[in-house]
């Protein structure tokens, strides 16, 4: 059974009267088969190649509720969506309906929220950002809304960790914990202080990810003379409910086995650098960081504008894990598909191989996948 539940919190205590602070499909933890019909897109990626905020559509509410659509402004919102069984208790009739699958799937701050008419259906739409900075509708400190809003992010490493020096820029912003476990070589600080000025939170990112590649592995000339190779990606965040996270590829955060049944179609590679899409139903234990392992010899398919270039169709000879990149939830309660109610993940490998002598230094530890190589943990 399909399962939902949008809870709503007023950060400053209390909440409104003559608002629902709680959506769900099980109330009491019993399927309600009148519940309100939802639609919703999650996109949870590393800050430094976009920030997207999550839509959500609820349809079917009362008119008075759309005249008050804007008291749900600010508020922090927790959505948990998977599968359940109807009743509490009772054994799962479906292979689908897996507790342990059925959570958290984001965390957030709606930046706004606006009731619409749409024929007979009246709707509430919410705009959620994980960060209430991140979506800042506050025009004292931004005339502009969205990640390109300015806001002053300083950065600077002068003492401690690198991770230290980031939880410093990001405190102003609201960010309280920043956690994951990255390359030793910046744990100390740097001979001279290193500062850097952005005013969005895509900019610190990428800042971060290119710049961390220079400090931890400087670029060095091939000697076929073919260009400059560095192995390492650099430091990429990602958010976790209201938790940045770092994450470099230096430690595996958790595996999580995939079986036959979990997937919806074959997984298919989307570009031509190793990073494979698979679509399965929709889960919530799967995060940015954590490695997924395929049964093997799992069939793929490949996007028609990279089949000149794979020449391989299957995910990891080896059975390698890969690198959870980017996770996509999306839903449509009563849509009558199995893609409407799904979860996209996008893997790939955490570190690169020279693509001009894929040969040279590579250990017979790792273990080669489409363009790329990872280095099996402990």
């Amino acid at each position: 059974m399909r399962y939902y539940s949008i809870e709503f919190q007023n950060p400053n205590g209390g909440f409104p009267s003559g608002i629902p602070s709680v959506f769900t499909s099980h109330q009491q933890g019993i399927y309600n088969p009148a519940c309100p019909e939802i639609e919703f897109d999650i996109a949870n990626v590393f800050a430094d190649a976009v920030i997207t905020p999550t839509h959500l559509r609820i349809h079917n509410v009362p008119l008075d509720l759309v005249k008050k659509s804007r008291q749900y402004n600010g508020m922090n919102v927790t959505f948990k969506a998977g599968f359940k069984s109807a009743v509490p208790g009772l054994k799962a009739q479906l292979p689908l309906e897996n507790p342990l699958q059925a959570g958290i799937i984001a965390q957030g701050v709606v930046q706004t929220c606006y009731g619409n008419w749409l024929g007979t259906d009246l709707v509430l739409d919410f705009i959620i950002w994980p960060n209430g900075s991140l979506g800042s509708s506050n025009t004292i400190r931004s005339f502009n809304t969205g990640t390109n809003s300015p806001e002053a992010y300083q950065f600077l490493w002068e003492k401690g960790s690198l991770t230290d020096a980031i939880q410093k820029t990001v405190a102003d912003m609201g960010i309280k914990t920043v956690s994951g476990n990255i390359n030793t070589a910046l744990a100390n600080p740097p001979k001279e202080p290193i500062r850097h000025y952005v005013t969005t939170f895509a900019s610190f990112a990428k800042y971060i990810q290119a710049n961390s590649v220079l400090w931890v592995e400087p670029p060095s000339q091939e000697k076929d003379g073919k260009g400059i190779y560095q192995p390492y990606l650099g430091v990429r965040m990602g958010f976790k409910g209201n938790e940045l996270v770092l994450y470099d590829g230096t430690e595996s955060v958790r595996t999580v086995e995939l079986k036959y049944e979990e997937f919806i179609g074959q997984p298919t590679w989307v570009t031509d650098s190793g990073i494979v899409q698979s679509v399965h139903p929709l889960r919530n234990d799967i995060w940015l960081g954590y490695t997924i392992q395929y049964p093997k010899q799992t069939p793929t398919i490949v996007a028609p504008q990279y089949a000149p270039v794979l020449k391989e169709y299957n995910i990891n000879e080896s059975s390698a894990p890969l690198i959870v990149m980017q996770i996509r939830h999306v839903g449509k309660y009563r849509g009558a598909t199995a893609t409407s109610w799904c979860t996209y993940v996008n893997a790939g490998s955490a570190v690169r191989i020279n693509p001009n002598n894929p040969n040279a230094g590579v250990p017979q530890s790792k273990v080669k996948t489409f363009g790329y190589e990872y280095t099996p943990t402990a």
